[in-house]
């Protein structure tokens, strides 16, 4: 019979935990709610809700945002989350994304607000990647969203 260091046992234990749960998926709905804060420092304050369903054994946390936004086709700048979010195990639940939106040159990041605010129809576009943890592992999530928004 073989004998398992303890390490050994750990890891085995571990693997074997993390590819038994593989049935359920983590389910995220459309973000809403919608809210433009301050300017400081060439970055525009959003925040978001967003509903998450985990029914995982194990909670997971959003820890990073790497997307351009671009509004009618015009890049407005770079979406980062500004606190990380923990979903907890097992929990269905709506969470609040705090971000902001990095504008590389702030007078064209707020003419390019001046324009769309006149206007009934909007293309807003994000593209780029999330980062999320969980255990000891990290998924990086491609992510290309384009919508046409009616005032």
């Amino acid at each position: 019979m073989v004998k398992l260091s303890r390490f050994g046992f750990f890891v085995s234990l571990l693997l074997l935990a993390c590819s038994c749960d593989n049935m359920t998926d983590v389910v995220v709905g459309d973000p809403y709610n919608f809210k433009l804060g301050g300017i400081q420092n060439n970055a525009i304050a959003v925040t978001a809700d967003l509903p998450v369903s985990n029914h995982k054994n194990f909670a997971f946390k959003l820890k990073e945002m790497q997307l351009e936004v671009r509004v009618n086709d015009r890049y407005l700048g770079d979406l980062t989350l500004t606190k990380e979010l923990r979903v907890p195990a097992n929990t269905d639940g709506v969470y609040t994304l705090p971000m902001e939106i990095k504008v590389k040159n702030l007078m064209l990041g707020l003419s390019t607000f001046y324009n769309v605010s006149h206007k009934r129809d909007i293309m807003a576009s994000i593209e780029g990647d999330i980062f999320v943890h969980y255990l000891l592992f990290r998924k990086k999530i491609k992510v290309k969203e384009e919508e046409k928004i009616r005032f």
